[in-house]
């Protein structure tokens, strides 16, 4: 078969999707929009990269040289669909204008839906980093959770190296049971688990992370990330589902992406795609428009028959219901039975800082833990009579910080703020707090009786603050938690987008009781919820407070919606 024109196909899906003729989510839209604008760009000057047609058209030719050997497509010629040739041709297109043209992306973030045709794909692009990239001495390592789950792409790539032997004969391969070889580069290919605890011998010039969403620690992205640092032009591939941990390393890497995406971060290494569904379609799970937006490769790898199927199973039962949305289409979603619809309350995220609320009423919220747990501070605004505002402070003591990767991730991002030593130091919480009350109008302090009445009396004595008792019950909390629901839904709140208060959020489970009132609990003693609830007392005393009819935040025109 002819070599097909990549460069054609690649720009007709990047304008099909721009133009709405393909069904595509955000992120898809915002990704097609960067390769537009970039397309742009390369005529500046001032623009460090180029586009090489020829590069790109390389890999995907070189990819397409292999064949299927799974299922009714054994046999045939892979051929790339539209999309996987836009993203494929993306991440090797653009190199530097200064020789000697490296790459300009280092990191490779893809988020598909299941039976997408990933991990073949990826398994293909890892023999071309092998040996045809051009890189002596190249070493290849995809890696999982588990040694079995590492294998999958691995194999996949034996397999199709062992089917083409005019590849094997070309490049001189060997393909063995436990790596692939090239004798004379010294290049190999081989898989990693968890198992191994160092990086030390390693010097990945490709490191494929599979189904990263199930890496319940981050010592594999770690391990293959930290390994590249001797080479030119690596590239670190991650290939995942959604999953349900949102305070792994996934969930990081997916709101890395998407901050990047969006402008709010400027990284020119890091290429991202996420395929999922809009937030507004989220109620429309069963429809079949509604799958198309997510799976691209819908009616090629994956079968609308069995995407029927699955949704008629989900229509039956709530479990079945949370797999087809995380694993059919992409939806990320906390276990259980979850309380607060996080994609709303991420929607909430502003990076309108507390300052800008100065001369609004303010609740400062205590939620403290124990001498060796989280405690919470909330900030809570109340700018209009119907909309807020709210900021958190999180302290952990220093040893349980180290407990956790997320822990240590926001201690270093600046979202959570570790106290010397084994246990809670109080006079750090008391610190803020007065510093806090000091700078802002705020009314009062709501606390919980049961574990800050020391501390409570002791602001109240000696600093003169308002303290407001909130006992720990359905009265107070079902109010508010119902209030919330709807600030949240109708964007009349907004928050500071810290990961560590979503994490906590989507821990939160709600108990209704026989007079439908509902009271935030959790499943499980590490599943935290302190900052939910410092919000809710926050919220609960906000709520009967009169607000004037015209306050100076509205004057100054930063009304929330």
């Amino acid at each position: 078969m002819a070599e097909r024109n990549y460069e054609k196909i690649g720009r007709a899906y990047m304008r099909a999707v721009l133009r709405k003729e393909t069904p595509a989510c955000r992120w898809v839209q915002l990704l097609c929009e960067r390769q537009r604008a970039d397309l742009a760009r390369e005529r500046l000057s001032s623009w460090p990269y180029r586009w090489d047609v020829a590069a790109a058209g390389r890999v995907c030719g070189f990819v397409e040289s292999f064949h299927h050997y799974k299922g009714e497509a054994a046999g045939t010629a892979f051929l790339l669909s539209d999309w996987q040739v836009f993203i494929t041709s993306v991440i090797f297109g653009w190199q530097q204008k200064d020789p000697p043209h490296y790459r300009r992306f280092r990191q490779v973030y893809l988020e598909l839906p299941r039976k997408n045709g990933k991990t073949t794909w990826t398994a293909a692009i890892g023999l071309f980093m092998l040996c045809g990239d051009g890189e002596a001495g190249s070493e290849v390592y995809t890696g999982a959770t588990t040694r079995d789950q590492a294998r999958i792409c691995y194999t996949d790539a034996k397999v199709l190296a062992q089917r083409n032997p005019a590849f094997l004969h070309a490049f001189g391969v060997r393909a063995e049971e436990r790596r692939i070889y090239v004798p004379e580069t010294h290049s190999h290919f081989s898989s990693i688990s968890k198992d191994l605890q160092s990086n030390e011998g390693l010097n990945c010039h490709l490191a494929i992370i599979d189904e990263l969403h199930a890496h319940k620690r981050r010592g594999v992205f770690e391990t293959l990330s930290l390994s590249q640092g001797a080479r030119s032009e690596p590239l670190l591939w991650m290939i995942t589902t959604a999953g349900t941990d949102l305070a792994g390393v996934c969930y990081e890497q997916h709101t890395y992406t998407q901050s990047v995406l969006q402008h709010m971060v400027a990284d020119e290494s890091h290429f991202g795609a996420i395929y999922t569904v809009d937030e507004k379609d989220h109620g429309n799970w069963d429809d079949p428009a509604v799958w198309a937006m997510a799976n691209p490769n819908l009616g090629v790898s994956l079968n609308p028959a069995d995407l029927q199927s699955l949704s008629i199973k989900a229509r039956q039962s709530r479990t079945a219901l949370g797999s087809f949305k995380t694993k059919r289409l992409n939806i990320w979603t906390a276990s259980g039975a979850q309380w607060m619809d996080i994609g709303k309350w991420q929607a909430c995220a502003s990076d309108t800082p507390a300052e800008a609320y100065k001369g609004c009423p303010a609740w400062l919220a205590l939620d403290l833990a124990s001498h060796v747990d989280l405690t919470s501070l909330c900030l809570l605004f109340r700018p209009t009579a119907d909309e807020y505002a709210c900021f958190f402070r999180f302290f952990l003591p220093e040893d349980r910080v180290k407990s956790q990767p997320h822990f240590v991730q926001w201690a270093e991002d600046g979202y959570l703020q570790p106290t010397d030593g084994d246990f809670i130091d109080f006079d750090v919480v008391r610190s803020e707090i007065v510093s806090l009350a000091q700078e802002f109008d705020v009314l009062e302090l709501p606390y919980d009786q049961f574990k800050s009445l020391q501390l409570a009396s002791s602001l109240e004595r000696d600093f003169g603050l308002r303290m407001a008792l909130v006992r720990q019950g359905v009265l107070a909390f079902s109010p508010a938690m119902k209030a919330l629901e709807g600030l949240v839904f109708e964007k009349k709140i907004k928050h500071d987008g810290s990961p560590c208060m979503t994490w906590q959020m989507s821990n939160v489970r709600a108990r209704v009781d026989s007079k439908d009132n509902v009271y935030p609990i959790k499943e499980r003693m590490e599943a935290k919820i302190d900052g939910p609830v410092s919000l809710l007392m926050a919220l609960g005393r906000a709520m009967i407070y009169q607000v004037p009819q015209q306050s100076k935040y509205e004057t100054q025109g930063l009304a929330t919606t």
